[in-house]
């Protein structure tokens, strides 16, 4: 039952047929492995194999069936291992104990050459191929045996045991080409190439970040060097000199961002390979959105504050600033707010101070070309852990045109609004009223001072920075207002 299984499954119909038969049946495999022809041996057969069926039907009548036979040539051009000149292995030595054990004629060459000594020195006939006969050359010493024959290396040694017609050992240091070694290398001392820049250690030197200018470069060993930028080569100007490349930036003011810098480079010894370096310009830049946390809060409360990724910001620091004062004073003023946790990241955790009614929390991205600041204008409405105090009644209060302000824009105004208690009295009304407001800048210098009879006061005159507006109630209260220039 097997032999028409077998049949079937390779497809063999015959075969399929013959194994149903009665009588007894043979399978006979024969199989001739030949060594590697000679290079100009016609007859280049390497294998042949053959497979048969015999059945003898009711035990008399033989028939037999070849169920595949197959050869196998040698590629033309291809030598033969057993006789061109190597490096030997001495296969019986190795043997040793263990040939009692194999069948005789098993070795049939003892020293078997590996690697031709005419492919181990590459050696060329008039820079092209060699013949075959060349193989069976001596090479024996330092020196091709006919002035046709060139190797690729400037100097070479094939040795060969003395007062015999053999090389040594393959890969092998004997004293003799040890030595010849040795005065080769002290010679020469850059006869070996360092060529590890331009396979694990291939990279671009310098750093990753470029405020206003700075020089890039690669391996000195490189004797071509072409650079070229593939993302961001509007926001920089280039200038090569061979294996470094200086990049300044065009426009400082540019949000921050992202360039890529390429290279390749390659020399005689080493070949050739690309590298790209990513480099960030700039200082960090915030996105649009806000900070997030509560703008209304009171003394003694907790709460916590988040500001968006900056780009390019290695580093966070968060501050309150008072108006005249900021947490980052030292020391510190009394009753300021306290943060808890998340210095350093972009969220933190506070306990809400009592120094100010206003009070404007600031998160400051940094990076080594500068900083960008994200901020939140905070009401502070009372003492008391949040659960009383509120606005006191009857105080009057600023209407500030924008917050923050455009330096030197017209439309910069404050509006003095009447308290709501105001009882509408003639001394409210009429234009013996007057209107004064102080402003100071975050050092709490005096910048500005007016008393009028109109309630609006235009400030396009106000630089950039932070300025604290002071204000009298008609109740004697003085009351402060923030306000940020930009």
């Amino acid at each position: 039952m097997a032999t028409p299984f077998i049949g079937s499954q390779i497809n063999d119909p015959t075969l399929n047929f013959l194994g149903t038969l009665l009588g007894s049946s043979k399978y006979f495999f024969d199989i001739d492995l030949y060594a590697n022809p000679e290079v100009y041996a016609t007859n280049r057969e390497v294998y042949w194999g053959k497979i048969r069926y015999e059945k003898k039907l009711l035990w008399l009548i033989k028939i037999s069936h070849t169920i595949t036979e197959r050869s196998k040539n040698a590629p033309n051009g291809y030598l033969p291992f057993d006789t061109y000149s190597g490096g030997y292995y001495d296969i019986e030595n190795t043997i040793g104990d263990y040939s009692g054990y194999l069948p005789s004629n098993t070795v049939v060459n003892p020293r078997y050459g590996f690697i031709p000594v005419v492919s181990a020195l590459d050696i060329k006939r008039n820079n092209g191929n060699v013949n075959p006969a060349d193989y069976l050359k001596n090479y024996a010493g330092g020196n091709t045996p006919e002035p046709a024959l060139t190797s690729g290396f400037d100097n070479f040694i094939v040795d060969f045991m003395p007062n015999t017609p053999i090389n040594n050992a393959h890969i092998s240091f004997q004293p003799r080409n040890g030595d010849w070694l040795a005065n080769e290398l002290e010679e020469e001392t850059n006869l070996i190439e360092d060529c590890s820049a331009f396979c694990s250690n291939a990279m671009i030197y310098g750093r990753w970040d470029l405020c206003s200018s700075r020089t890039f470069s690669v391996t000195s060993v490189a004797t071509s060097v072409t650079w070229w930028l593939s993302e961001g080569a509007d926001l920089v100007t280039t200038s090569i000199n061979g294996n470094e490349i200086t990049l300044t930036v065009n426009n400082n003011n540019n949000p921050n961002s992202n360039i890529v810098l390429n290279a390749t480079y390659s020399s005689p010894k080493c070949g050739s390979v690309t590298v790209s370096k990513t480099i960030n310009v700039g200082k960090p830049t915030y996105p649009s959105t806000q900070m997030s946390g509560d703008d209304s809060v009171y003394a003694g409360q907790y709460r916590t504050y988040s500001v968006p990724v900056a780009q390019g910001a290695t580093g966070y620091h968060w501050y309150f600033d008072y108006g005249a004062t900021s947490s980052d004073d030292n020391p510190p003023p009394a009753n300021g707010w306290e943060i808890q946790s998340g210095q350093g990241t972009r969220n933190i955790s506070v306990k809400i101070g009592s120094i100010n009614s206003s009070v404007i929390v600031v998160c400051k991205a940094s990076n080594i070309c500068g900083n960008t600041i994200k901020y939140l204008y905070v009401t502070v409405g009372g003492n008391g852990g949040g659960s009383g105090g509120g606005s006191v009644p009857c105080q009057g209060t600023l209407k500030v045109s924008s917050n923050p302000m455009e330096s030197g824009s017209s439309t910069n105004k404050i509006i003095w609004v009447p308290d709501p208690c105001d009882d509408g009295g003639p001394e409210r009304t009429s234009n013996t009223q007057y209107f004064s407001i102080e402003i100071y800048d975050r050092y709490y210098q005096k910048v500005y001072s007016q008393k009028q009879h109109n309630p609006e006061f235009e400030l396009k005159n106000l630089k950039h920075g932070f300025y604290i507006v002071k204000y009298q109630t008609k109740h004697g209260s003085t009351l402060t207002e923030k306000i940020l220039v930009k």
